[in-house]
């Protein structure tokens, strides 16, 4: 009889080695360390560290591969008009749904909604909209998003951007378990899944468009100094030059920041000049300020940040140091 083990803590990865998470132990193993261990050992075997072959070699799509067989994965998967409820571990983790096909306009946003059978998956997805049979770093329109908990529906909305090009494209999505599914699409996991499917992208490609991707602030943090920090990406065809304006709605700050030539699909971080905050809670908005940006409606991102005197309090555990 096989019995699991439920281990609740932090994640954090650091150079150095050390993490914090919050992990299941897998049905099945003498523990998490184990589990962390063959990911390594995994890595190692199958040369993940080492280049890719150039992309031009690739005369087809390439079929990654992943181990589910845990609950790793997907097992819903919706997203403009695609639905696979129930779909349950695909051989060798990779599942060929490409008979499946979504319908999507550029320039608008749609839920894409996720289940998993197992704790901690960070989910990108891709589009080739070129189709090259190469699923490249700007075709990935969802980057690492967090599956925290196993059965249950998470949600994130997606933007088809500007830059994409109007016809059937094949789209890839990936779950890998605690690390990045986003650097290589054409991944060997120890524990994830990958799914394929279709998917008509409807439109006209869209030339001028800055979106503010997200605000990359804790909604609690330390009151005293603090650099606002922002993303934003060019979701349009042409360069563009534009302000970034951060206001904090609840009192007197407000801070612009320029981003200059920002290419096709690129995206910057922006650090905003010094907030000085007191314990409270506070309303920020941040938003880009784009002459003749064609989709407005993501411009701007708002949040409540509450401000605390005191250091929050973090559970950490070293692997394979055996502190706890």
């Amino acid at each position: 009889m096989k019995y699991i083990t439920l281990l609740t803590f932090m994640l954090a990865v650091f150079v150095c080695g050390t993490m914090m998470a919050q992990v299941n132990a897998p049905p099945g193993s003498s523990g998490l360390q184990e589990r962390l261990e063959m990911v390594a050992q995994h890595k190692a075997e199958t040369g993940q560290d080492l280049p890719n072959l150039s992309d031009a070699t690739k005369a087809e799509y390439c079929i990654p591969a992943a181990n589910c067989s845990f609950g790793d994965g997907f097992t819903d998967f919706m997203f403009a008009g695609i639905e696979n409820p129930a779909s349950g571990c695909s051989p060798n983790g990779y599942g060929d749904f490409t008979d499946m096909q979504g319908s999507a306009e550029i320039g608008l946003s749609y839920t894409a909604s996720f289940k998993t059978g197992y704790s901690d998956q960070m989910v990108s997805m891709w589009i080739d909209f070129n189709n090259d049979t190469t699923f490249s770093e700007m075709e990935r329109v969802l980057t690492d998003f967090n599956l925290p908990s196993a059965g249950t529906m998470h949600e994130v909305e997606i933007t088809i951007p500007g830059n994409a090009f109007p016809g059937i494209h094949r789209m890839r999505i990936g779950a890998n378990w605690i690390d990045p599914s986003s650097p290589d699409p054409c991944a060997s996991l120890t524990y994830g899944e990958w799914e394929d499917y279709h998917i008509e992208i409807t439109g006209e490609p869209i030339s001028y468009n800055a979106m503010l991707a997200s605000i990359d602030m804790a909604s609690v943090m330390l009151a005293g100094d603090i650099t606002p920090v922002a993303t934003v990406v060019n979701m349009g065809m042409e360069t563009i030059s534009f302000p970034v304006i951060m206001t904090d709605l609840t009192g007197s700050y407000t801070s612009t920041v320029q981003v200059e030539n920002l290419g096709m699909g690129a995206s910057v971080q922006v650090e905003f000049d010094t907030w000085t905050t007191e314990v409270g809670a506070y309303d920020i908005e941040i938003c880009t300020d784009l002459d003749g940006d064609e989709i407005p409606g993501d411009d701007c991102k708002s949040m409540t940040i509450a401000f605390s005197d005191q250091p929050r309090q973090k559970v950490v555990a070293e692997f394979f140091t055996g502190t706890w």
